[in-house]
C-alpha cells in the first residue's frame, strides 16, 4: 500500500521560528518608520499564516500592497542576515526520527509552507531535513509580493498529479495545513507543541503533541 505523507513547516516539524518571526517583524516595521510592534503572543496567535498577516494583524489601515512591501523588507533583513532566522530555527521533537521511519518504510512524503521559497529552502537545510524533502518535494504557497500565488491544495494536487496512493496522511499545526486534501482515503494530524493550544476551526481525524503518534499510520 502506498501512502503520501504531506507536511507542513512552521509549528510541525520545526519550533522556535515564532521569535525569529518577531524580531524580523519589528526591525522591518522600524526601518519603515512605524511605532508598532508584534509581540510573541500575536505571533503564536498568527503562527502558521502568510507572514503579510502579521502586518495586515498590527497595521489594519494599511494596503495589502503596504503589509506586501513590509514582508519584502523583512525578507531583505533576513538575507542580510541569516544568523537571526538561523538562531531560532530548530527541528521539532523527534521530526527526524519520525521522518526517517516513514522514508525507510518505503512511503512518499512532501513538505508544503506558506514560506518565501527562497527562505524555504534554507528553513529545511538549517533543520537538515533536505535529504527528506528535495526540490521536486518542497513547495511554497500563499501569498507573496511578485511571485505567483499558489494554495496549498493546488500544490498538493500538482504532486499527486498523475500518481496513485493509497492513503493521504496530512500533518499540520493549523485548519488549512490539515485541508489540502479531502476525502475517504484521508486522515488528518493536527499538530501543536505541548505548550501551545490547539487551532479551532478544523475537525482533524486526530490532535496530537507528539509526533511519533503518526507512524501509526504505518
Amino acid at each position: 500500500m502506498k501512502k503520501l505523507f504531506i507536511w507542513d513547516f512552521h509549528g510541525t516539524l520545526e519550533k522556535g521560528n515564532e521569535y525569529d518571526a518577531v524580531e524580523l517583524s519589528n526591525m522591518a516595521l522600524e526601518e519603515f518608520g512605524y511605532k508598532e510592534r508584534i509581540n510573541i503572543k500575536q505571533a503564536n496567535g498568527l503562527y502558521g499564516l502568510s507572514w503579510y498577516k502579521y502586518f495586515e494583524h498590527v497595521l489594519p489601515n494599511e494596503s495589502n500592497e503596504r503589509h506586501l512591501d513590509i514582508v519584502q523588507k523583512a525578507l531583505e533583513i533576513e538575507n542580510r542576515d541569516f544568523s537571526i532566522a538561523r538562531k531560532h530555527t530548530k527541528p521539532n521533537d523527534h521530526a527526524h526520527e519520525v521522518l526517517k521511519i516513514i522514508e525507510r518504510a518505503g512511503h512518499d512524503q512532501i513538505l508544503i509552507s506558506s514560506t518565501y521559497p527562497s527562505s524555504l529552502t534554507n528553513f529545511v537545510a538549517w533543520v537538515k531535513m533536505e535529504k527528506y524533502f528535495p526540490k521536486e518535494k518542497l513547495f511554497y504557497a500563499g501569498r507573496h509580493k511578485d511571485i505567483p500565488l499558489f494554495t496549498k491544495q493546488e500544490r498538493a494536487m500538482e504532486y499527486m498529479k498523475d500518481k496513485k496512493f493509497d492513503h493521504i496522511i496530512i500533518i499540520g499545526d493549523s485548519p488549512k495545513d490539515i485541508s489540502v486534501v479531502g476525502g475517504p482515503n484521508v486522515t488528518s494530524y493536527l499538530y501543536t507543541h505541548p505548550e501551545k493550544q490547539f487551532r479551532d476551526g478544523s475537525n482533524p481525524t486526530y490532535r496530537i503533541r507528539d509526533l511519533r503518534e503518526v507512524l501509526k499510520e504505518l
